[in-house]
């Protein structure tokens, strides 16, 4: 079925896990409306080989008490039967209320991972800081390799370009991480990241001292100028 909503992984994920389940997915984000006024919304209507019918709510993590109670009203209001996807309930008072509201908990495997739009932005960003923190942290000691390793796909191509064998590039690697010059656990394309920033710096560095030599020709050009007019 075609999800209401394409950018929320989490309502995908427990779609899947629904259908996994027997259960068929019948509507996502259903608005709930009390006399032409919205009242809420619910995340998945499904319904089960038997007909029934239920308001699903989703939560990443475990459902707490107010979880359960969410779910059940939102049912109530819509008549239908009332269900949870999460990763299990936080606590014996969420298990008690569950089982005495008639809250059916459909628990996520451990596997699956649901993520929140921040969550998710954060992780991403972590993980781009982590690999830009490796390649800055390689690439100060890939100076005579950088142009080698920056054009090459593999590190097959790479020994190629070097004009060694791939088991003696690797040596050399090795012997990098060992002296501490390189993160231990470097893939190569972390090592062709680090060989670009190595050939960026040193573009930029030499173009930063022709810049300079630029303003000084300027600078002496200016001062004879002003000789000449004093």
């Amino acid at each position: 079925m075609e999800l209401a909503r394409r950018g929320e992984s989490s309502l995908r994920i427990a779609a899947e896990v629904l259908e996994e389940s027997g259960l068929k997915v019948i509507e996502t984000s259903r608005r709930i409306t009390l006399g032409g006024v919205e009242a809420g919304e619910v995340d998945i209507i499904a319904e089960d080989p038997q007909g029934l019918r239920y308001a699903v709510e989703v939560k990443a993590g475990r459902a707490g008490v107010s979880d359960v109670r969410q779910a059940y009203v939102n049912a109530l209001l819509l008549e239908l039967k009332p269900m949870l996807v999460c990763k299990g309930l936080a606590d014996e008072a969420a298990q008690a209320v569950a089982e005495k509201l008639g809250v059916k908990v459909l628990q996520l495997p451990d596997y699956y991972i649901l993520l929140e739009g921040e969550e998710l932005e954060y992780a991403v960003r972590e993980a781009v800081a982590d690999t830009l923190s490796k390649a800055l942290a390689a690439a100060s000691a890939l100076d005579e390799l950088a142009e080698t390793l920056a054009q090459s796909q593999d590190m097959e191509e790479a020994s190629r370009r070097a004009g060694c064998t791939p088991r003696e590039l690797a040596a050399a690697l090795s012997r990098l991480r060992r002296e501490g010059k390189i993160p231990r656990k470097t893939s190569f394309k972390l090592l062709k990241l680090a060989a670009q920033i190595t050939l960026l710096k040193s573009s930029l560095a030499e173009r930063l001292s022709r810049i300079e030599e630029e303003i000084a020709e300027v600078k002496e050009a200016l001062r004879k100028i002003q000789n000449e007019h004093s």
